[in-house]
């Protein structure tokens, strides 16, 4: 049951239990007119407090025999009131029909606690399940952009490749056709300059497809 059901159900009774309480004091007050008899929540309250002070409270022996006495008196007085509303069958079937429905009241209200607190416990946990998916999600995207960095460098690094496939590819075939038309001198020319590219390329300068070419040329690469 849901708790606006329970608090609209409880609301209804509560109403159904002011009429009936005053249905009943109304009742015992013309039936035992003169009586004195105290309301029985005035001593129930009594009570309760001088058991709190019994149990809290360091007391003498006498000072806590005393409580006890008039802990018993008010006792008393509860069941001299119950019996004497025994005696009237209209005003006790009017207090019957009070407590039975203040009993229901109370319970729907035990059952109206219960239920805000279920509910507060499922809040708490899908607030919890919201927090973990914010941070699953996080990570989740994190561990995205961290893979299309990634492949973004194997593009960049396999371009490259290409690109240098490419190059020597260039540097074979310009080989090829110049060592079919080389003479020796030129060879010897190539071979110091073959020497002095290389050279260069240990140092770390950049070098034009050709000037890689007469490396190759030379076997050096």
């Amino acid at each position: 049951m849901e708790v606006g059901q329970i608090r609209d159900e409880r609301r209804d009774i509560s109403d159904a239990v002011k009429v009936l309480k005053e249905k009943f004091l109304r009742l015992k007050r013309v039936r035992f007119s003169g009586r004195n008899l105290p309301p029985i929540t005035r001593l129930r309250k009594q009570i309760q407090e001088l058991e709190i002070k019994q149990m809290t409270t360091p007391l003498t022996r006498d000072k806590e025999r005393a409580l006890v006495e008039e802990i018993s008196s008010l006792q008393s007085k509860i069941k001299e009131h119950d019996e004497l509303i025994e005696t009237d069958t209209e005003v006790l079937e009017a207090r019957d029909e009070f407590r039975e429905v203040e009993g229901k009241r109370r319970d729907l209200s035990k059952k109206m606690q219960k239920s805000r607190q279920e509910a507060q416990v499922c809040h708490n946990q899908m607030k919890d399940s919201l927090r973990l998916n914010r941070s699953t999600r996080r990570k989740a995207d994190s561990a995205q952009r961290k893979f299309v960095r990634a492949k973004e460098k194997a593009d960049e690094v396999h371009n490259e490749y290409i690109e240098y496939l490419r190059a020597m590819q260039e540097i074979d075939r310009m080989t090829a056709s110049h060592s079919r038309s080389g003479s020796v001198a030129d060879q010897k020319a190539s071979a110091a300059s073959a020497e002095d590219l290389f050279a260069k390329f240990l140092a770390g300068e950049k070098l034009s497809t050709e000037q890689l070419m007469i490396i190759q040329k030379a076997g050096m690469l």
